[in-house]
């Protein structure tokens, strides 16, 4: 039994050299929000570095939020960084059953305008670098909103690896995009609306994003948690290994 306890804990130890699954947990009273278009309950957040799945789960404690701007990055606030990271905008304003998702890159701004004006660095609007329009839902596992018990939840559950893999028309001063991820430590650029009232071009794309009422959750190095899940062959592995002690074990017995 103790080689297979010893063989487990190589299978173990291996296992940790994997890529890895990141959550983030965030409860009301963690940090400093506004809660203006919605009061913030809870976010869980999770993101396999290995298979680039991405889900963003967020509870309002009351029904008054329409949709949601999110960044998110590895640590620093992603404010200010322009040409690297990857702007989600998700839109429930017409319908909750139907909500719509668009993705742009980043322009940098503390403004909602990266889908009219993809480099702010030049003077006018500058081509948007529209990335996943509406009407590409090949990435979208699940875009849900539900409303129970006077709460409101956002699900958002996405392949992120065609955006994580994008070319930036614009790319930042480092050229380092990285697009939708965290690891060890997020960062993120999270506001909320109200009032929100959109519109679409034939390909999917924004034409307006406006609102009456902003809130918001920025926040910069806040500690994540590392899941680090055995794969499945290890653990069929130990079983077998399990079995093997057991049988030895009796074999033991039986001979004594």
């Amino acid at each position: 039994m103790k080689k297979a306890i010893s063989l487990a804990a190589i299978a173990l130890s291996s296992s940790v050299g994997l890529a890895a699954t990141y959550q983030f947990n965030w409860t009301a009273g963690q940090n400093i929000v506004n809660n203006s278009a919605g009061t913030f309950d809870s976010i869980t957040a999770t993101y396999d570095s290995s298979t680039q799945r991405f889900v963003w789960d967020v509870v309002f404690s009351n029904q008054i939020t329409q949709g949601y701007t999110l960044a998110v990055n590895n640590g620093p606030n992603p404010k200010g960084i322009a040409g690297e990271l990857a702007l989600i905008h998700f839109d429930a304003s017409t319908s909750l059953n139907s909500p719509k998702v668009t993705v742009y890159a980043y322009n940098g701004q503390n403004v909602i305008n990266s889908w009219s004006d993809g480099n702010a660095n030049v003077n006018g609007n500058q081509t948007p670098d529209l990335i996943k329009s509406a009407n590409d839902t090949s990435w979208i596992n699940s875009a849900t909103v539900t409303d129970a018990a006077g709460k409101r939840r956002f699900l958002l559950d996405v392949n992120v690896a065609t955006i994580n893999g994008h070319n930036p028309l614009y790319p930042g001063g480092a050229g380092d995009w990285t697009g939708v991820q965290f690891d060890q430590m997020i960062g993120l650029w999270f506001h909320t609306f109200k009032g929100l009232s959109t519109g679409y071009g034939s390909n999917g794309q924004l034409t307006g994003w406006n609102f009456n009422t902003q809130g918001w959750f920025d926040g910069s190095n806040i500690q994540t948690v590392q899941i680090v899940p055995l794969p499945a062959a290890a653990w069929t592995g130990l079983a077998g290994l399990a079995c093997v002690g057991v049988i030895a074990r009796k074999r033991r017995a039986a001979n004594k």
